[in-house]
């Protein structure tokens, strides 16, 4: 099943944002300093299905405003279809969203051999986890130029509103960890001790990508200010 990762969307005009939504939460943006159409998502030259096109956009729009501040009105001005043709393949924003979330944050983890990770030495099985939750922030950057900090904004924000969800997450966690501490007691009843060194490992791993998402947002915040004023000065138009 193809992620709405933004890739494949085709390059079109900018649009409005449009709709209500007006709340904010941290980790998301408001206003108009970013575009919410099509053309911020890099194309891959392959048409892609309008309901695919309505997921794409869904996911950006929930990455930089959350859950409340996208409405369905947003998507349809963002993603350049019809709000009948958003209704003919949803029913809700709700049902966009919950499609979005299991696609973007829970399906990838269908990839994730635990039976043969629990085989592996120690530090080949902590490669193999870094390797995949690497590359869903990998996905989201190459695919929207959007920073992964967004993308754990956009998971707890989706725990507030998409029942369930959090316990989903939960359970994948806690069968990796599982699987994690097999391989480093290399035994199908690992002690406390596997257990906790193979949280250790899987907070450090996701820890690891927290900073380095957080570097490069300020080295990216870095590259866009600009002095203002003409010529570089610091001045202000009365």
């Amino acid at each position: 099943k193809k992620l709405p990762d933004g890739t494949g969307g085709k390059a079109s005009r900018a649009s409005k944002a449009g709709g209500g939504g007006k709340a904010v939460r941290p980790g998301f943006a408001d206003g108009p300093e970013e575009s919410d159409g099509p053309e911020v998502m890099k194309a891959s030259g392959v048409d892609v299905s309008p309901r695919q096109r309505i997921a794409d956009s869904a996911l950006l729009l929930f990455l930089r405003h959350g859950y409340e501040g996208t409405s369905i009105a947003r998507i349809v001005s963002a993603s350049s279809v019809s709000k009948g043709a958003f209704y003919h393949y949803f029913s809700s924003k709700a049902q966009v969203h919950e499609e979005v979330v299991n696609a973007y944050f829970l399906d990838p983890f269908k990839d994730l051999n635990l039976k043969k990770l629990e085989k592996m030495s120690p530090g080949k099985a902590a490669g193999v986890l870094r390797r995949h939750f690497a590359s869903q922030p990998l996905a989201l950057k190459n695919g929207t130029g959007e920073n992964p900090l967004r993308s754990k904004a956009f998971m707890f924000d989706s725990f507030a509103h998409l029942p369930g969800f959090e316990k989903k997450i939960a359970k994948i966690y806690r069968r990796i960890i599982r699987a994690l501490a097999r391989s480093i007691a290399r035994s199908k009843s690992p002690g406390r001790k596997a257990r906790s060194r193979a949280r250790e490992i899987l907070a450090a791993i996701e820890g690891e990508l927290l900073v380095d998402a957080i570097i490069d947002r300020g080295r990216s915040g870095k590259r866009r200010k600009k002095t203002p004023g003409a010529g570089g000065k610091n001045s202000r138009g009365k």
